[in-house]
């Protein structure tokens, strides 16, 4: 990961926001999974 030299603080709020758009999704389908499955093992 490159580091900005603070020029824009933005850029780093953009990024915390893009991270937690790729990792909320992922999460919520693993718990969606594991939950289907224990669901389905009964």
């Amino acid at each position: 990961m490159r580091r900005a030299r603070g020029r824009r603080p933005q850029n780093r709020a953009m990024n915390g926001w893009l991270m937690w758009g790729l990792i909320l999704p992922v999460l919520l389908v693993v718990a969606g999974i594991v939950n289907y499955r224990r669901n389905r093992r009964r």
